[in-house]
């Protein structure tokens, strides 16, 4: 008994002693690779080996909500074929990093977990990963080795017991699993203590509740309360499937809420048939609704960034126009010479994609990628009530 109080003991200590500040880093750094379609690598030796393939598994299923990007994770332990081919022919210090080369690009994340920080190949791993331009994310303990030295991101765990170091190395990877598919569920989006709001419909048409002078509730009550008109305008059409996507004006009222939810000055929302078409559509400069052109959108749509986003069903960000392959290999809404930072993100019921929405900025103050996780989680909000719809029927 007093083994186990022991052990448990030593266990609680050393979680006290955890960077939680490290550790929201590599959060967000894993929001990132997700949000931007960036591949995430994991490796480990014996007992880490195991703990990578774990992660691998539970980042690669467990985090998926739909409306937003999966991850694009791999192990670079779990092919026995690849790695006993680089361990006979070159070297076991090269398993990782002879995998890593060959498909590695900029910005990806390769993380390492290692107790004593001191193993040959992931050293080698993550030495190659950071002169590729990756980020690299170290998993250490004991006195934390080369690899805390080295890696961009380390979560050193305090404590001098190799078992008990690959305890808390599980308990990592499957907390920040958790917190990841948390952060990316639409219940995000839902603040307390907002002031009330429900539209009414007269003649045919919704508009916002009337204030006790008769005078109508404004749009902008800033983000907050943009976002709680948004979510009420959803809830409300909840019971007329039709009335969801069935409007110019309802369109134009979400994309105008989304965009102020955001803080975006521009953006366009169409809705698609089954073959890709343009239904309906809104469309916003400046804040302000303009006539939509089915034919322009039509070619944005086929040609264009939500062309890319509808045909990868993933939503996409854009800090600078000028400078994303995605958006100079397409056409573009507006002036061209126009550089802009652009979020998208497809409407999907199931697989198929009924519609996508833009948002736009100045690029001199891009969207980050808490930005496009709002849109994404927006989206999924949007499209609920028709998805429960679809399921029922």
């Amino acid at each position: 008994m007093d083994a186990i109080i022991s052990y448990l003991s030593e266990i609680q200590k050393t979680i006290e002693g955890l960077p939680v500040e490290n550790i929201e880093k590599i959060i967000n750094l894993l929001h990132e690779a997700r949000l931007n379609s960036q591949h995430v690598f994991i490796m480990g030796n014996g007992g880490s080996a195991s703990t990578a393939s774990h992660f691998v598994c539970d980042l690669g299923k467990n985090t998926r909500v739909a409306g937003c990007p999966d991850f694009r994770v791999f192990g670079l332990t779990d092919n026995m074929a690849v790695f006993s081919a680089f361990a006979n022919d070159e070297g076991f210090e090269n398993v990782f990093a002879q995998q890593l080369v060959s498909v590695l690009q900029p910005e990806d994340v390769v993380i390492a977990i290692s107790t004593s920080g001191n193993s040959p190949n992931v050293v080698k791993a993550v030495e190659a990963a950071n002169e590729i331009g990756a980020r690299t994310v170290g998993f250490t303990g004991l006195k934390g080795g080369k690899l805390s030295e080295i890696a961009q991101f380390n979560v050193h765990v305090p404590n001098m017991r190799v078992d008990q170091v690959e305890d808390i190395h599980l308990v990592l990877a499957h907390m920040m699993s958790r917190i990841l598919a948390d952060l990316a569920k639409p219940s995000i989006l839902a603040p307390q203590s907002l002031r009330p709001f429900a539209p009414v419909k007269r003649n045919g048409s919704y508009h916002d509740v009337e204030d006790q002078d008769g005078a109508g509730m404004p749009v902008n009550q800033g983000t907050n309360g943009s976002i709680e008109q948004l979510l009420q305008l959803i809830n409300y059409m909840n019971g007329d499937k039709q009335a969801a996507f069935g409007s110019t004006e309802i369109l134009e009222r979400v994309l105008l809420l989304t965009m102020v939810s955001i803080g975006a000055s521009g953006g366009s929302l169409a809705t698609l048939d089954e073959q890709g078409k343009v239904v309906n559509s809104a469309v916003a400069y400046a804040g302000q609704v303009q006539p939509a052109s089915k034919t322009q959108l039509g070619e944005y749509i086929e040609h264009g960034l939500a062309g890319w986003v509808a045909e990868n069903r993933k939503a996409a960000l854009v800090a600078n126009t000028e400078e994303d392959s995605r958006w100079l290999q397409r056409l573009q809404l507006g002036n061209s010479t126009d550089r802009r930072s652009v979020l998208c993100a497809p409407l999907m019921i199931g697989d198929q994609v009924i519609g996508v929405v833009t948002l736009s900025r100045p690029e001199t103050n891009p969207f980050k990628v808490e930005d496009l996780l709002m849109l994404t989680a927006i989206t999924t909000t949007i499209t609920h009530p028709l998805n429960t719809y679809a399921l029922k029927v």
